[in-house]
């Protein structure tokens, strides 16, 4: 079943660089590990982290696989979408009042016939927490359930993965830099890491503190000294419109021929690029951007904020 859903991906990525005065006027080099191209819904560190979630539930020959996100979650698309691939039900708890058929990640979810419960956001915030939740769970027999975000212990192996890959490609990294959620991509790029001078940045989509640290439970004292979590710039609530951010997904797609998603990888980006201008990083260094896909949710952006990106 496995075998079924990966002949569908491209893996492994490569690493482009990105050739731009900005990072050789200061003597650096800055490279994207191109994970956004592994599968148009299944793309990014969706599937790294789902690849041994779908191999423990395929093992323990459940029959359904649950799990939560929100109205325009890639989490829920990836989940789905793999589930369609191997040829097992799965079923996405929403945190939505109310179902909207226009939103293309709903048309998209039921393409895939993951079956959707729309979840009352009080309730669905308590998550498995909550009896009215947990009553809905139990009505399906032999499921596995994935955490919101995929973020587990098995998601750490999946990104470890990733990691051979960037390690293949033989480029002596001083900066490996990641979007953030519920922090399992960079827990995982952390205890994976085999350069022990490398340093690991996670950029934080969120206005405000970063809440969710799920992933940061797996690590021990001594990685969790390694962590590093910048606010990103601009600084504005999570997938909220902001039209600098727009004109920068607009101009980088036609200079670089990548496309960056409004949640996560734009702000990486420009963030790295604000770090750059504040002489973060030291000369001769070689940054490693991970693109984390998310490349569904960008007609969601553009369905809620009638802007267009592509």
């Amino acid at each position: 079943m496995l075998q079924s859903i990966e002949q569908n991906l491209h893996l492994p990525t490569r690493i482009d660089k990105v050739t731009s005065p900005a990072f050789t006027k200061k003597n650096c080099e800055f490279y994207i590990k191109r994970d956004d191209l592994i599968h148009p819904h299944l793309c990014g560190n969706k599937w790294r982290k789902l690849k041994y979630n779908f191999y423990k539930a395929f093992s323990e020959k459940k029959k359904t696989i649950i799990t939560f996100g929100g109205a325009f979650s890639n989490h829920l698309v990836a989940v789905a979408a793999a589930g369609y691939m191997g040829s097992v039900k799965t079923v996405g708890l929403i945190r939505s009042y109310k179902s909207d058929d226009d939103n293309p990640t709903i048309r998209i979810l039921r393409d895939y016939n993951m079956e959707l419960i729309f979840v009352h956001p009080s309730i669905y915030d308590l998550k498995e927490n909550h009896p009215d939740t947990l009553d809905i769970i139990e009505k399906y027999p032999e499921y596995y359930l994935i955490p919101e975000g995929g973020t587990n212990e098995l998601a750490l192996r999946g990104i470890a993965e990733m990691m051979e890959e960037v390690d293949a490609f033989s480029i002596s990294f001083t900066h490996i830099i990641t979007g953030i959620g519920t922090c399992g991509t960079l827990a995982g790029i952390i205890k994976s890491a085999t350069n022990q001078d490398v340093k690991i940045i996670g950029i934080s989509p969120f206005k405000g503190p970063v809440k969710n640290f799920e992933g940061f439970k797996y690590l021990n004292s001594m990685e969790m000294e390694k962590v590093e979590i910048i606010r990103s710039t601009p600084e504005t609530r999570f997938g909220s419109l902001d039209h600098s951010m727009v004109e920068y997904i607009r101009t980088y797609k036609n200079e670089n021929d990548i496309l960056l998603d409004p949640i996560y990888t734009a702000k990486v980006a420009m963030t790295t690029e604000y770090l750059l201008e504040q002489m973060y990083f030291e000369k001769k260094s070689k940054i490693l951007m991970i693109h984390s896909g998310g490349m569904q949710g960008i007609s969601g952006f553009e369905y809620r904020h009638n802007c267009r990106l592509s």
